[in-house]
């Protein structure tokens, strides 16, 4: 029995030896995408600034559902739309305006009065803007007004590194400070089977090793397309 079995692998090794490349092609594709999937839910997202006061945060694409974890809110708010959304970002900016402690300089030096006193002003409690206005005077003003308008602008940037799902967020302007960022890529889902394998009529031209000649073929084909 063992000899007939040598007998046949020496009859088919051509066919065997293709099987055995293809099983092993496999198998390599396979353990490197698991290895590239460990590397990714290994590695935590990377916050930074640099010299220049630019934010940048390095991140992997991942799947719609997985935003959830990192803020349900905005989760929710955008999950009707989860199948046409590829990129996302949302954070918060914050900027401070001090003048200072300015000086006014009187001409009048006959009047007299009490010692000064400060007098402080808050705004109301607000998401978006808020301030606290102090005076220093000797009597309490009657009114005042602050006006604040700010304008800034920002430069938002994404860079995929090629054959990869990593990410390289940078934010630059506004001079403020950039806090509890969310940025989201969606992950490439993969190919699926139909787009994979294709079967089809073909004419192939070769040598037949087997046979020892050369031939035309025609026949049905399958093809694999592995990348």
């Amino acid at each position: 029995m063992i000899k007939s079995i040598v007998e046949h692998i020496k009859e088919n090794w051509y066919y065997l030896t293709i099987v055995f490349l293809l099983a092993a092609l496999c198998l390599v594709l396979v353990l490197n995408n698991r290895i590239e999937r460990r590397i990714e839910n290994g590695m935590s997202e990377i916050e930074y600034l640099d010299s220049l006061d630019r934010y940048h945060k390095v991140f992997y694409d991942r799947k719609f559902n997985e935003l959830r974890k990192e803020n349900k809110q905005l989760y929710d708010s955008l999950k009707q739309y989860k199948d046409k959304v590829d990129f996302l970002l949302r954070f918060k900016y914050e900027k401070e305006y001090d003048t200072g402690i300015v000086e006014i300089v009187k001409t009048d030096t006959v009047y007299v009065s009490d010692e000064p006193r400060t007098f402080e002003y808050e705004g109301e409690p607000a998401d978006t803007f808020s301030y606290k206005l102090r005076i220093n005077s000797n009597t309490e003003p009657n009114w005042y007004s602050l006006s604040v308008r700010t304008k800034d602008e920002f430069t938002i940037v994404n860079k995929k590194t090629e054959g990869s799902s990593l990410n390289e967020l940078t934010i630059e302007g506004g001079g403020g400070t950039i806090s509890d960022v969310t940025a989201f890529s969606r992950k490439d889902n993969g190919k699926k089977l139909k787009d994979i394998v294709s079967v089809g009529p073909c004419v192939t031209a070769g040598y037949d090793v087997v046979n020892n000649k050369a031939g035309v073929m025609v026949g049905v084909g399958i093809t694999i397309d592995l990348w």
